[in-house]
């Protein structure tokens, strides 16, 4: 496996972990019943950012892994 093909599984693993923090959030509101709290809306939108940057270094991986073979 080459660098950038770790570094492009870790970001996937990364983003698959950000997701799962904002089912999360979003599960524990539903069984309780409720809307999500301005906290979590906050911590939703951190995550979404984190998975926006995550991607963003993902295409520059893969541009980079391209043009170096």
């Amino acid at each position: 496996m080459t660098r950038n093909e770790r570094k492009l599984k870790a970001v996937e693993q990364h983003i698959q972990e950000e997701s799962a923090q904002i089912q999360s959030i979003w599960t524990k509101a539903d069984q309780e019943d409720r809307e999500t709290t301005n906290h979590e809306r906050g911590e939703v939108e951190k995550r979404l950012k984190a998975i926006d940057q995550l991607r963003d270094l993902a295409v520059k991986t893969n541009v980079r892994g391209l043009t170096t073979r």
